[in-house]
């Protein structure tokens, strides 16, 4: 949130790029920027693929807005920008025609002398997808931001049922925030009763089946959210989350200090006990076995159409050795 922030407080910028893989926060300071340009400013919005993209840049910034304020153009797509355009980008922002130029990507190669020089201006901006382990101090700062003080339960819920889809969370942290009502203390009870509670017992089940070694049933579990329309994606995250969880409660034990499960991970002591009570089934080898599996599991659901049901057990059945 620290970029945002200083996005949303610090002097505008001649140039602005955008980027990350993880699109939500990208977007959030694509239109943090965006409200700041407002007051008249003239707004052109280009791609990356648009044959004409360096001429109508230049010819935006360098005109004048009709109604006042200064001229902006806003660039999507960047990963894809041909190097010529590139060339002619950096041409441009080195002759200071004013105004201000906003470019947005995911990923895009920053050895290049354009992407380059937003470096070292410190006009680059890169978000990074959250681990696990900083989604609930996330969940606490959006809630926050909507005006309400959210239960650790809460958090905990949030973030067993949804992984670390920022997109997600901040939908069903809008949804909760609505229910409870301006100003209003969010509990776990509105989280389980707004997302919904069929779901929020699917999750949990599942949490108790893997801790309790229980992987048939999970098996079986998870080809049924799946077939309810649950993303893989964020069905693997969880699987990412439960292992991580138990591999550190699992050195922890071994090291004789079980004690600091709750504290190391952020969770309520009640949580720290399930997981711990998990890891003792599990030794350390099948849980981190387990864990890299799911990693390159949810590479092939980013990058290939490999079937998600398939891929999520082989995770599971790391679990039986």
């Amino acid at each position: 949130m620290g970029m945002l922030q200083a996005l949303s407080r610090d002097p505008l910028l001649p140039v602005y790029l955008l980027f990350g893989e993880e699109s939500y926060l990208v977007d959030r300071a694509q239109a943090t920027v965006r409200g700041r340009l407002g007051g008249g400013a003239a707004v052109l919005r280009l791609h990356a693929d648009d044959d004409r993209l360096a001429a109508q840049a230049e010819e935006a910034l360098r005109t004048p807005p009709l109604f006042g304020g200064e001229p902006a153009v806003i660039v999507s797509g960047v990963d894809a920008l041909a190097e010529k355009t590139q060339e002619h980008l950096l041409e441009l922002i080195e002759a200071e025609p004013g105004g201000h130029l906003v470019m947005v990507g995911a990923s895009p190669d920053m050895r290049r002398r354009l992407y380059a020089l937003c470096n070292r201006k410190g006009w680059a901006f890169g978000f990074k997808r959250l681990s696990p382990a900083r989604m609930p101090a996330w969940l606490r700062e959006e809630a926050t931001r909507r005006g309400h003080a959210i239960a650790p339960d809460a958090v905990e819920l949030l973030a067993e049922l949804i992984g670390v889809d920022l997109r997600a969370a901040a939908t069903e942290i809008e949804k909760v925030s609505l229910f409870v009502g301006e100003g209003r203390r969010i509990d776990a009870d509105a989280v389980a009763a707004v997302v919904g509670a069929t779901r929020s017992r699917s999750v949990f089940e599942l949490s108790t089946m893997i801790q309790e070694r229980e992987i048939g049933r999970a098996v079986g579990l998870v080809r049924r959210l799946l077939g309810q329309g649950e993303s893989p994606i964020a069905v693997a995250a969880f699987l990412a989350s439960q292992f991580r969880r138990m591999l550190i409660a699992r050195s922890l034990l071994a090291r004789r200090r079980g004690g600091e499960v709750a504290g190391r991970l952020g969770v309520s002591p009640w949580v720290a006990e399930r997981i711990t009570g998990g890891a003792r089934r599990y030794d350390g080898a099948t849980l981190q076995r387990a864990l890299t599996h799911v990693a390159a599991v949810d590479v092939a659901l980013k990058s290939t159409r490999q079937s998600g049901a398939v891929l999520l057990e082989t995770c599971l059945l790391e679990l039986r050795v």
